[in-house]
């Protein structure tokens, strides 16, 4: 069985590659089309990792005396690789996830938390079948909890001066974010 063919605009974008794998036609890969929607990844991985990593670690309070997150470049050349990899096994890229923030309010200061984490997803690997039976709508009273224990951290990022509400170009960004995260 074959997988269905890519219509011919998008053929022209990613060279002709059809879903179900190689060969890999690199010379008929449009530069000019291409530029685009890869600069718009790179980009939105770059400040999603960037965001999350000084988010996180803002909140666990390991940031040095001039802001700068050490180990910050570890955490970039890391979700690299994972991206790489990733595309090399037709996956979305590595991100540096917002669940992090869990193990922050839980009182993870180091990586052993996020190992931890990892470690127990594994665990979860076998039951797969019995966890995909349960609807997505089960796990929303998790994530209002969740929601709820990050909006509680507003004042406090108040009160520390990382958030500045009088200020427009801080406050409107946040009051958007926090008022239309829902929709999307």
């Amino acid at each position: 069985t074959h997988a269905p063919a890519l219509p011919q605009e998008e053929q022209a974008i990613v060279g002709g590659v059809s879903p179900a794998g190689p060969p890999l036609a690199l010379e008929s890969v449009s530069v000019g089309r291409t530029a685009g929607p890869v600069a718009a990844l790179v980009i939105i991985s770059l400040f999603d990792i960037a965001g999350i990593t000084y988010s996180c670690c803002s909140i666990a309070g390991i940031e040095d005396a001039s802001g700068a997150v050490p180990g910050a470049y570890w955490v970039f050349v890391a979700a690299g690789f994972g991206s790489l990899l990733s595309a090399t096994l037709s996956c979305s890229p590595a991100i540096v996830l917002g669940e992090s923030f869990a193990g922050v309010l839980a009182g993870g200061r180091t990586g052993l938390t996020a190992t931890t984490m990892g470690f127990c997803f594994l665990l979860t690997l076998p039951f797969y079948p019995i966890f995909s039976s349960i609807p997505l709508f089960a796990s929303s009273p998790v994530l209002v909890v969740l929601g709820a224990q990050l909006l509680a951290l507003l004042p406090a990022s108040v009160s520390r001066g990382l958030l500045d509400f009088d200020d427009l170009s801080q406050g409107f960004p946040s009051f958007l974010t926090i008022v239309l995260i829902v929709f999307f």
